[in-house]
């Protein structure tokens, strides 16, 4: 009768590779909320998020917590049971497995306190994220209630690994075509909607891992749409434009001029003004000394 053939599991060598791939399968609710996606599509909305270097996991956790914090702050709890009860009926449909990783979801929702309204995603850039939002949130009003909390004092939630909160009103691809619809998109509403009255604007220019627009040109056409109705003061604007490009993926926002005494909203400087005792509520008219990025582009090392 032959031997009997020793088990795998003998092998210390098979060992360490079934280990190996059951701790790569296994996430947390959190990890697996922004890892499964990576990819960020025209017209999302969001906030673009820079961190401290090889610390995009933390990061991640804690820019999370303070917008769901946020978001039950600013939303009533009405919108946001709409928001889950749209993406459950529009599921209606599914087979029984989808149905059963829906009802997953929407209980560690329960457990974890999430509003389903934010999605990470880690583009393939250092020490940057993007945060994909939803209906009902503004990222522009989300943003800048932050920020504007932090500079006061208000935030008592730690973000160690968050450095600067952007925000994104709408996504394009990064081509000729798709940024003449972006800029259409965004700057007609703002600036010549009905009872629209003159106003002083700036423009910020960020690109990373780009090298089809050039600051030029972005400024030049983003300025001849808004017009000469309007216009340019980069020191005491009442609106900030911001154009963000990153790779093959271009966003704009409009946001407040208070934009630039909130410290271009970076929470670090932000909270380090409020711990050395600077004013805790900035006012429109302070000079911001960051200003040199305002129609001239910025080194995104700098972020």
């Amino acid at each position: 009768m032959a031997p009997k053939r020793k088990s795998d599991s003998s092998h210390p060598g098979n060992t360490k590779k079934k280990q190996k791939a059951c701790s790569a399968n296994w996430q947390t609710p959190k990890q697996s909320q922004w890892t499964k996606d990576k990819e960020i599509h025209i017209g999302d909305a969001g906030i673009w998020v820079t961190c401290v270097r090889n610390r995009e996991a933390k990061c991640a956790t804690e820019v999370m917590d303070l917008l769901e914090e946020y978001a039950s702050k600013l939303y009533d709890n009405s919108a946001l049971s709409a928001r889950i009860d749209e993406d459950v009926n529009a599921d209606d449909e599914a087979s029984p497995e989808i149905e059963d990783i829906i009802s997953s979801e929407i209980s560690t929702m329960k457990e974890t306190k999430s509003t389903g309204l934010f999605k990470v995603i880690r583009p393939d850039i250092v020490c940057v994220l993007f945060i994909k939002t939803r209906k009902p949130v503004d990222p522009v009003v989300l943003v800048h209630s932050i920020c504007k909390d932090v500079a006061a004092g208000l935030v008592s939630r730690s973000c160690r690994y968050v450095k600067r909160l952007t925000p994104a009103t709408w996504t394009e691809k990064a081509h000729e075509k798709n940024f003449n619809n972006l800029i259409q998109r965004i700057i007609e509403p703002v600036f010549h909607g009905a009872n629209v009255i003159s106003k002083k604007y700036a423009i910020r220019f960020t690109s990373r891992n780009h090298h089809i627009f050039t600051r030029d040109e972005v400024i030049q056409k983003t300025a001849a749409l808004v017009g000469d109705r309007h216009k340019v003061d980069l020191e005491h604007p009442d609106l900030v434009i911001l154009v963000e490009v990153y790779k093959t993926i271009c966003t704009m926002a409009v946001v407040d001029g208070e934009y630039l005494a909130l410290k271009r909203y970076n929470l670090a400087e932000l909270g380090n003004a409020t711990d050395q005792g600077e004013n805790s509520v900035p006012t429109r008219v302070a000079k911001d000394t960051t200003n040199s990025a305002l129609m001239q582009g910025e080194n995104p090392q700098a972020n």
